[in-house]
């Protein structure tokens, strides 16, 4: 099993993996695949306390993962590390005049790079995984877009140990037999229901208890 005994797992991202994390009432892990995975790991292995620790912020692009990295991962000082960044940085291309709020493929793969190299010598492990958007239809800018960072992204892993769940293509399987208000909010195919959460969590726990 990757996972041991009294090892403390911390998940770094944007809104998908906060989801109300901040609210005392969600008991500190919000309402998303982090709430989910502990939940899993306190029910079947109960002996093993596992410490999951939730750093997601609503919005968060690569850069400001960056920008907040000494204090919410490296001071930490977690076991394993998971990091879920990217659609943000695609999303602030069409959502915001305010340029300076987008990151570049250039920059995404740069600051990625930065994350990988600053912690894959003070965890046990790194698990990456993919961001994703939910459209099928690449003519459309943003599809088009996001499909080249997360290409870039995928490019990039290889260089390095670390593990790698390509969510864009678990999810791409899965669009195949249900539709998008089953998989995400409708709205902005970027956002997971609970069903999605719940797919998202299940490929981190078993790949936390291989």
């Amino acid at each position: 099993m990757l996972i041991k005994k009294n090892q403390k797992v911390l998940m770094i991202g944007d809104s998908v993996t906060d989801c109300n994390r901040r609210d005392q009432n969600s008991a500190y892990l919000g309402h998303a695949y982090p709430h989910i995975v502990a939940s899993k790991f306190y029910l079947e292995h109960p002996d093993m306390d596992v410490e999951v620790i939730n750093k997601g912020i609503s919005g968060d692009t690569s850069k400001m993962l960056v920008d907040r990295w000494q204090v919410d991962v490296v001071d930490m000082k977690p076991d394993i590390l998971t990091i879920l960044i990217g659609i943000n940085d695609v999303w602030r291309h069409y959502d915001t005049p305010d340029v300076t709020r987008r990151v570049s493929k250039e920059d995404y793969i740069k600051n990625m790079r930065f994350m990988i190299e600053s912690m894959i010598d003070k965890t046990k492990k790194i698990i990456i995984l993919s961001p994703f958007y939910l459209e099928e239809n690449m003519s459309k800018p943003m599809k088009a877009q996001a499909h080249d960072y997360i290409v870039a992204l995928r490019a990039l892993v290889k260089e390095y140990d670390v593990l790698f769940i390509d969510l864009q293509k678990e999810f791409e399987k899965l669009m195949k037999k249900y539709t998008y208000d089953q998989l995400t909010f409708k709205t902005d195919k970027i956002h997971p229901t609970m069903f999605g959460q719940y797919v998202i969590a299940t490929l981190i726990y078993d790949t936390l208890t291989k």
